[in-house]
């Protein structure tokens, strides 16, 4: 029975390890009290281009969109057209490097080990989204999101995942 528990446990764990990891930080202005906000709607800045030359909205946005509004309508804050936050979001795609100088690394497919330094690339996402107040259009808050991702088309359940993440820190805590 207890090489069952220890199995199990174990098991938890190393499924928990493989999971994908949302590394999330914010940013607030200090002086904004956060319960004046009881609605909100997507910013639309004057010059209306997207980094990515799309001038439509992609399946992403459609998700990303839809992953906020169930968000911020579950903290108690309403979709309107006269809204008292406005929100937007920017996606952008790096590849990155990890080196490894230890005294051994894993290489070759049997997970042999060597003793020369290696490297790996992948590649990392990083979701920022901006709650503006609609009156002074003024950045109020701030959450980025950054994980590891395998290419640019973010599934919806990640999409939630990564929102969920962010979001987890709005209001801030004072």
């Amino acid at each position: 029975m207890r090489i069952i528990k220890y199995l199990s446990i174990a098991l938890v764990l190393s499924l928990a390890a493989c999971a994908p990891y949302v590394n999330v930080s914010t940013d607030y202005d200090h002086a904004v009290n956060f319960q004046q906000y009881r609605s909100f709607n997507w910013y639309r800045s004057k010059v209306a281009t997207k980094q990515d030359s799309v001038q439509y909205d992609t399946l992403f946005d459609k998700r990303m969109q839809n992953a906020l509004k169930a968000n911020l309508s579950q903290r108690g804050l309403e979709y309107t057209p006269q809204a008292d936050v406005l929100v937007n979001y920017n996606v952008s795609f790096a590849n990155q490097s990890t080196n490894n100088n230890g005294p051994f690394s894993p290489y070759g497919y049997y997970g042999g080990y060597s003793r020369f330094p290696s490297s790996s690339q992948y590649k990392e996402g990083t979701v920022i989204v901006d709650l503006i107040d609609a009156k002074t259009n003024q950045l109020v808050w701030r959450g980025v999101g950054e994980s590891e991702v395998r290419n640019r088309n973010i599934p919806e359940d990640k999409v939630i995942e990564i929102v969920n993440g962010i979001l987890s820190k709005f209001p801030p805590k004072r």
